[in-house]
């Protein structure tokens, strides 16, 4: 949480008896949370022992539960993206959808966004599934490394 204090706008505190709150479990068979606030208690899930229990892993979980969506899903990805749809895992295909009412807030797509996945995101032949289309300018996609400048202005113009 501290990476997302030091760098945004986002104060995160320590629960008293708020009506909306953050619940971060290691008890669940998955990772994840449900994206924007929903009200009342919202479940991070955080499979144990698990690449999710890492720490930029729960950064990324944290971004959902503020709003942030797939960097992939963007309305414009295709101008900056392809998706190879015959690597990926067929039961999958809705990880790739794009999202038409995703707001960029006047940020540019990101290749090295915290919310990107990686090129061989559920890919089911060990091909990539996502291709980038133009420079990525040294960007990984599907680093899990740090917050991006990109995430930092869109967190910060959103909230």
């Amino acid at each position: 949480m501290e990476m997302i204090e030091n760098s945004t706008c986002i104060k995160f505190m320590k629960f008293t008896n708020e009506t909306d709150f953050i619940t971060i479990t290691g008890n669940s068979y998955h990772c994840g949370t449900k994206i924007g606030r929903r009200g009342g208690e919202q479940i991070l899930s955080i499979l144990d022992n698990s690449y999710c229990f890492q720490t930029v892993s729960i950064i990324h979980e944290l971004l959902h539960i503020l709003g942030f969506h797939h960097m992939h899903l963007s309305a414009n990805r295709d101008d900056f993206i392809e998706i190879i749809w015959e690597n990926v895992k067929e039961d999958k295909f809705n990880k790739f959808r794009i999202k038409e009412n995703l707001q960029d807030l006047g940020v540019e797509y990101d290749y090295g966004s915290i919310m990107h996945y990686s090129p061989y995101a559920y890919s089911k032949n060990g091909q990539k599934t996502i291709v980038p289309l133009k420079n990525v300018n040294g960007a990984t996609l599907g680093q899990r490394e740090m917050l991006s400048d990109k995430d930092i202005l869109r967190i910060n113009r959103l909230y």
